[in-house]
């Protein structure tokens, strides 16, 4: 097997374009389609349907194409390694604590979708708790993990970029009957959004701080469906949310002290330098946190 013919092959079905892939390898592109040619040949198979105007591949093609991606990439990743010249794409992947999903990690993984599109895929993947966090960092399961765990390991990197709050939703018309009254959760459900084991912790807590006794808690992994339940004030939502975030048609239950803890963004050291820490970083600047919610 030629390995440049291959990575000519690699190029064109990345970008569908055999003019956009001459231009990322600097090549003529008569000589790139000739090189995927001859790959072809030396496949005896079909990789591109030409029978239309628009670059295809067949079944075979994406077959090639999805092995290809994964040698590449690494690939990729090694001369990000070596260079740092900021030019060797490759996908990156995310991994976001359950508990943390939501309306902030959903715009930020978008910003940074947006800075890193010019070199590869952004992909996100969600984690149970911080231990799988650290696990996942561990093995190269993801690249990035958005994390509540501060770690204080000499291979991790632990940067802030937020500051959340555990708090009680109600919704506005409930608000407008309680505003003056703390007793609000003897009266109705408490809805908990987030990892059970992370937020029974965390709600305990909660209600400790405040003297509280809750009538009836139940769980649930859906915060939509939490919300559409309290506009009905069949319920009140206990979750995790950005500090000073509104969220449409609900309010926090007054009165109430809050429980408040940093988010981080986790990632290998040795990583440090390269392409897809460097988009990161220029999205989260620790200096700034002061000042802002947080960075985007």
């Amino acid at each position: 097997m030629n390995w440049n013919h291959l990575y000519c092959f690699y190029e064109v079905a990345k970008s569908r374009s055999i003019k956009e892939a001459s231009k990322n390898m600097s090549l003529a592109a008569s000589t790139v389609s000739e090189h995927v040619k001859n790959f072809e040949n030396s496949c005896g198979l079909e990789l591109f349907d030409r029978s239309n105007r628009d670059l295809k591949l067949t079944r075979d093609g994406d077959r090639f194409f999805q092995y290809a991606k994964k040698m590449f990439s690494t690939g990729k990743r090694l001369e990000d390694l070596i260079t740092f010249r900021g030019v060797a794409g490759y996908d990156v992947k995310v991994g976001i604590e359950h508990s943390l999903s939501g309306e902030f990690s959903d715009e930020l993984i978008a910003k940074y979708w947006q800075g890193y599109s010019k070199y590869g895929l952004v992909e996100t993947t969600r984690l149970k708790n911080p231990s799988q966090a650290m696990q996942f960092l561990e093995h190269d399961v993801v690249d990035i993990a958005l994390s509540t765990l501060k770690v204080s390991d000499e291979h991790i990197e632990c940067v802030e970029i937020a500051h959340f709050e555990s708090t009680l939703l109600c919704s506005n018309l409930k608000y407008e009957v309680f505003k003056s009254k703390a007793d609000l959760v003897s009266k109705v459900p408490i809805g908990v959004y987030g990892n059970k084991d992370i937020m029974k912790k965390s709600l305990r807590n909660f209600l400790a701080i405040n003297n509280l006794s809750a009538r009836e808690v139940y769980h649930s992994d859906h915060r939509d469906f939490l919300y559409k339940v309290a506009q009905v004030d069949e319920t009140v939502v206990f979750m995790n949310k950005l500090k000073g975030e509104e969220i449409e048609n609900m309010s926090e239950v007054p009165g109430l002290d809050k429980i408040e803890f940093p988010i981080y963004a986790l990632y290998k050291k040795e990583m440090n330098n390269l392409l897809y820490i460097q988009e990161l970083k220029k999205l989260v600047d620790p200096k700034d946190l002061e000042n802002t919610s947080y960075q985007l």
